[in-house]
């Protein structure tokens, strides 16, 4: 639809005159409709408390729909903390499927503590801990 068309179509009270008979819209940051995002609150199996939601599925399939409605951002970004360590303590390659694999097997251990993973891995210590 042509512009002018869009300005002859618009509600009377979005239009003023520019002072060359031309009508267009008062554009002001405060004249602009304002909208909220709510967030989306979900039960948190990590936290065992209500938290903000993830915005999005962060793991493909199944297995990303059920972290998307039951983990919230706080608790993913404590799997990816964990990740890290399990990567490292276990030498994997987030390219190879075998690695994948045991990585997923670690991701529901931790966050729904189904399985026989998911624990911190047996001798860890954490950077700067005592030994």
């Amino acid at each position: 639809m042509p512009a002018s068309n869009v300005l002859n179509n618009m509600d009377p009270g979005m239009r003023r005159d520019d002072g060359k008979g031309i009508n267009q819209r008062f554009l002001n940051k405060f004249d602009e409709p304002r909208y909220t995002l709510m967030s989306r609150i979900v039960n948190c199996v990590v936290l065992k408390r209500e938290a903000e939601g993830l915005d999005a599925p962060p793991h493909p399939g199944s297995l990303g729909e059920r972290i998307y409605e039951n983990v919230s951002a706080e608790g993913w970004q404590k799997w990816l903390e964990r990740l890290t360590m399990i990567i490292n303590e276990n030498g994997l390659n987030t390219a190879d499927p075998a690695s994948i694999e045991v990585i997923e097997k670690h991701m529901v251990g931790f966050l729904f503590s189904e399985g026989d993973y998911g624990a911190t891995p047996a001798g860890f210590q954490p950077p700067g801990a005592k030994k």
